[in-house]
């Protein structure tokens, strides 16, 4: 893969459409390995809708939306044309799309591969600074339209097998396309998108957020949460109008709860939690909800080690830093650390002896940064463990 696509859609980002052939001399993502990942995440639907769950899964038919999912979902022994067979028979010839939110998210291997592709991109025309959304797509023989709260986004189209035919219109003009596997697509914010999927289409979505209501929501949902916090309560209580003269009496509880959002929100913690989430949505290429942290491993003074993942270093107004990799972050003291750390790229692979010298201190920081998957273990024949 080379990174023409990237120079590509950077030159027409935010202004117009642009179709990329070709741009990864085949599928960008191990299509059956993200099969294999679709099967995984569409397991526990089988039973019904999971509600405010991530992973989500939706089925579309020519009837719209369906909840009745069960059967209509990938199932172990399905592949991709199997699966489309037995749709096309289950629902008398009439085609379908399946949609899976953050599919990625229960297997590191896939959600990293993805990850490096967007953080390739973010490179060139800057990080979204709220967190992206990406969606795993099966089709075939189904035509569906962008939904209006989504036009207000932008979105990039990675394909992985079959094609579709798309139609994307704003700003006065219409742009059609044909599409395959290996294909980029990219339509700015504001841009309608229409999609008639060949047979056996499979794609990875992600939709860019542009819409500052977002943005908005983001803090305020911050602040909301540092409320619950400090309140500690679980019910809202009920008050008793004033019976004689139909008054409402001052509403004591939102008195309190607004003073608590004060003596939360203030600026100075507000910036440090700004400045946490930050650098843990950038160590993420802005994939959220990022992979749960593997459990701790004991290592020997032989063990061999290397980075695997960028750690994105964020210095704080106290003299610290935060660290973060993957979408999870930690407090880091001292300049000594800065230094390791620097040491640490250096080497291709080293023993944990080489590198810690039997310091505690940097054992537990290279035991940290190996939980969330920032360092790997290196086998002898140079494999890891991811």
């Amino acid at each position: 893969m080379n990174d023409s696509w990237i120079h590509t859609l950077a030159k027409h980002w935010g202004r117009e459409p642009v179709h990329v052939p070709n741009a990864f001399g085949g599928s960008p993502l191990p299509t059956g390995d993200v099969f294999s990942t679709v099967i995984d995440v569409c397991a526990p639907f089988r039973a019904g809708t999971r509600m405010r769950a991530l992973p989500d899964v939706a089925v579309w038919t020519p009837m719209g939306r369906t909840r009745a999912l069960h059967d209509l979902l990938p199932d172990s022994g399905d592949d991709p044309r199997t699966y489309a067979k037995k749709m096309r028979a289950e629902l008398d010839a009439a085609g379908f799309l399946v949609r899976i939110a953050e599919g990625f998210m229960g297997n590191y291997r896939l959600w990293s591969q993805m990850r490096d592709l967007v953080r390739s991109l973010w490179k060139r025309v800057g990080y979204p600074v709220v967190p992206v959304k990406t969606f795993i797509r099966l089709g075939s023989n189904f035509e569906v339209h962008l939904p209006a709260d989504e036009v207000a986004q932008a979105g990039i189209t990675l394909v992985l097998s079959g094609g579709a035919d798309i139609t994307i219109s704003g700003g006065g003009k219409t742009v059609d396309m044909t599409v395959g596997t290996g294909d980029v697509v990219y339509h700015p914010a504001g841009f309608a998108r229409t999609e008639s999927f060949h047979d056996d289409y499979m794609a990875v979505q992600v939709q860019v957020i542009e819409d500052s209501r977002q943005l908005s929501a983001s803090v305020f949902n911050r602040g909301a949460l540092a409320v619950d916090n400090a309140l500690d309560v679980d019910k809202v209580p009920y008050l008793q109008l004033d019976s004689y003269h139909g008054r409402i009496p001052a509403a004591g509880p939102f008195k309190t709860t607004a003073e608590t959002m004060r003596d939360n929100l203030d600026p100075e913690s507000e910036a440090r939690i700004s400045a946490i989430l930050w650098t843990q949505q950038t160590s993420a290429a802005c994939l959220d909800p990022a992979p749960d942290p593997r459990q701790p491993i004991e290592f020997e003074p032989d063990t061999r080690v290397r980075l695997s993942s960028l750690v994105v270093r964020n210095p704080q107004a106290d003299g610290s830093e935060m660290w973060a990799a993957n979408g999870h972050a930690f407090s880091v003291q001292g300049e000594a650390a800065a230094e390791w750390l620097q040491e640490f790229k250096q080497c291709t692979d080293v023993t944990v002896e080489e590198l810690c010298g039997g310091s505690q201190g940097l054992e537990a920081l290279l035991q940290r940064l190996y939980v969330i998957r920032a360092v790997e273990m290196v086998a002898q024949d140079g494999g890891s463990d991811v």
